[in-house]
């Protein structure tokens, strides 16, 4: 679930650095989104699958593509595909999710997902998002919607009345009304990606959810939401280079440790040199004034 942004951009597409990215819709408009219906699957998740999530998120927090949403510290999101992390550490999962993504959109009659998309890899994962909303974090806008995407999944992860309070999950239907969607934890619900939704305010507490998108383009690894579906990503050589750094490191800790230990060598044969100078100085003035009398 992208956080709303502000873009000067044509109706159709919109120009990434020197790509136009264009909405793959499969054939389905933003119009007839809205007339699709939300599916969902309770307790899709157990216990240890949320704690699984959690711990690598609290484990690689320090290391993952990060974005404070809230003005006021409400809102954090860490990309939790950041360098493969969540293929990796959670592949079952993983797994699970994209045939669950695949069981919704046939059961919801979205037609989002076309013979073979996932088998033959041309539908993939764009995005894995780890989302902490505290007082007064919420997604306000009622016509947000993720643009280039094809499914939304959102997974519960904490226990609405026990965690958090507020906080609802919500979509504009085509008739104008908002629906609320009962989502508890272990919960996922799934939506085609530019349906309308919203997160209302949460009161108390903190409210924390896993998003997954489905589009059509390349498995992304970069440290943000990508707009790029094909071609190297830039914020992926960024990583390139962070992590190199982070590589070399022990190496230029010890470069510099070995040059202060050389410097301080130099530094003592100095003081040596120049203690035995001014000893040898003492002596000589010492005869001369024996020499004097």
């Amino acid at each position: 679930m992208a956080a709303e942004r502000v873009e000067d951009e044509d109706e159709d597409d919109r120009e990434v650095g020197h790509v136009i990215v264009e909405d793959d819709t499969a054939g389905i408009s933003a119009e007839e989104a809205q007339l699709t219906a939300v599916g969902s699957a309770h307790s899709f998740l157990s216990a240890a699958d949320i704690e699984l999530i959690q711990t690598v998120a609290e484990e690689l927090k320090s290391k993952l593509g990060h974005e404070a949403r809230g003005f006021d510290g409400s809102w954090d999101t860490w990309f939790l595909h950041t360098a493969g992390v969540f293929g990796e550490r959670l592949s079952g999962l993983r797994d699970r999710l994209v045939g669950l993504a695949q069981k919704l959109d046939k059961d919801g009659g979205w037609g989002m997902l076309k013979s073979g998309d996932i088998e033959e890899g041309r539908v993939q994962l764009r995005c894995v998002e780890f989302h902490e909303m505290r007082e007064g974090g919420g997604l306000y806008d009622p016509t947000h919607k993720d643009d280039g995407s094809l499914i939304t999944l959102d997974c519960m992860l904490a226990e609405p009345g026990e965690d958090f309070g507020g906080g609802t999950f919500q979509t504009l239907e085509a008739d104008g009304t908002m629906k609320e969607h009962q989502f508890e934890q272990g919960d996922v619900v799934g939506f085609v990606s530019h349906k309308y939704h919203c997160v209302q305010p949460v009161d108390w507490g903190e409210r924390s959810v896993m998003i997954l998108e489905l589009w059509r383009g390349e498995l992304r690894t970069c440290p943000h939401r990508c707009e790029q579906p094909t071609g190297r990503c830039v914020h992926a050589g960024q990583l390139v280079e962070l992590k190199g750094l982070e590589d070399s490191l022990p190496q230029l800790k010890q470069a510099m440790l070995d040059a202060s230990r050389a410097f301080k060598a130099q530094e003592l044969k100095m003081q040596i040199i120049k203690g035995e100078v001014e000893a040898e100085g003492s002596s000589a003035g010492a005869q001369k004034r024996q020499h004097t009398k």
